[in-house]
Order: structure tokens, then C-alpha cells, then sequence
């Protein structure tokens, strides 16, 4: 699992097994067994050296933030989705150093290229559904040398679906179905 809150749980989960008497080999086992969490970081798969990543569950700025500072740039960045209240000034900054392009999709698709446009990020698209946003990202990602496609909308899902786990769901369906059997 990628980024530094990851391998923070990880020392946390290690210790509290330590305190409790676990055995280190059962420690161990139980990391390298440990398969990450659906829709949080979420390998799906590499196609072309590209990784492809659904990070659903990140729902509002913060959480978009902390997955995109979590993976490797140069990053094609999907967003969208029905809008939160918060504050986006962080999220704007790493999308400024790590995104190579920016797919947005959903309600807030207007207002976030809004935003974008008004820190001076130029490279985005709005697309209009999930469907569209993955398309597109499989063409872009080559032509971009992106390192990694990433769902991680900061917005909840309900304009488009019924749940976070939904979106990722879809999201999975469509990388196995768009890209060749390595996902």
C-alpha cells in the first residue's frame, strides 16, 4: 500500500500486535498477507507500466490530497463528482506538482475547472461520466508518461451513484473491461 499514512498505520498496527504478545512471524505473515483495503489506495492493476489506482473512498479535499500525495507523479487525476464544503487550497497545490492532466467528471466538474483555472492550471478536461474519464485516461496516459491513473475524487458520489464503493466498483469494472487482460 502506498504513501507515509499508510506505513504510519502499519507501524501503529505492528505495535499494538507487539503489545498483545504476537509472535513477529505471525506479524509478519499477517502484513505481507494483508491485501490493502477496496477503494482506499486500491492497486487495480498495471497496464503498460502504468498503475491504475481507485482511491473512491477519498471524498473531500483532505483525503483527495493525501492519495495524490501518496503515488507516483506524473499523475492523470480523475475527480468529480457531487461537491463538498471545505477547504481546496492544499488538493490545488499537489494537483499543480503532480498531475499531468486532470479528468473531471460529475457535478462539480464546472466549478473544480473553475478553481483550477483560477490557480492557473490549465490541464484539464471535463468529461462527463466515470465511462468517459477512464476512455479518455487510457489514451492519455501513454502519450503523458503518466506513472499512474487515480480515481480520487474529493467529492461525494451521489450525483452519479449510490456510494463510494459504488464508484470504485464501476471504476474496477471498467479498467478490466478497457484494458487489456493485465487488469
Amino acid at each position: 500500500m502506498v504513501g507515509s499514512h499508510n506505513q504510519q498505520n502499519l507501524l501503529m498496527a505492528v505495535a499494538a500486535a507487539r503489545l498483545a504478545g504476537i509472535r513477529n512471524a505471525a506479524i509478519a505473515q499477517g502484513i505481507y498477507a494483508f491485501p490493502g483495503v477496496p477503494h482506499r489506495l486500491e492497486h487495480l492493476c498495471t497496464w503498460r507500466g502504468i498503475d491504475w489506482i481507485n482511491d473512491s473512498k477519498a471524498t473531500n479535499y483532505d483525503a483527495a490530497d493525501v492519495g495524490l500525495s501518496a503515488v507516483a507523479a506524473p499523475v492523470i487525476l480523475i475527480a468529480g463528482g457531487e461537491a463538498k464544503a471545505g477547504n481546496d487550497t492544499q488538493w490545488l497545490r499537489t494537483i499543480q506538482q503532480k498531475a499531468a492532466r486532470v479528468l473531471l467528471i460529475g457535478d462539480a466538474a464546472s466549478g473544480f475547472a473553475q478553481r483550477l483555472q483560477q490557480v492557473g492550471y490549465l490541464q484539464f478536461e471535463q468529461v462527463e461520466t466515470l465511462a468517459e474519464a477512464v476512455f479518455r485516461a487510457r489514451e492519455l496516459a501513454p502519450e503523458l508518461n503518466a506513472k499512474v491513473v487515480l480515481l480520487s475524487p474529493a467529492c461525494a458520489s451521489f450525483d452519479q451513484f449510490t456510494s463510494f464503493e459504488h464508484r470504485g466498483d464501476r471504476f474496477r469494472q471498467l479498467c478490466q473491461e478497457l484494458l487489456p487482460q493485465d487488469c
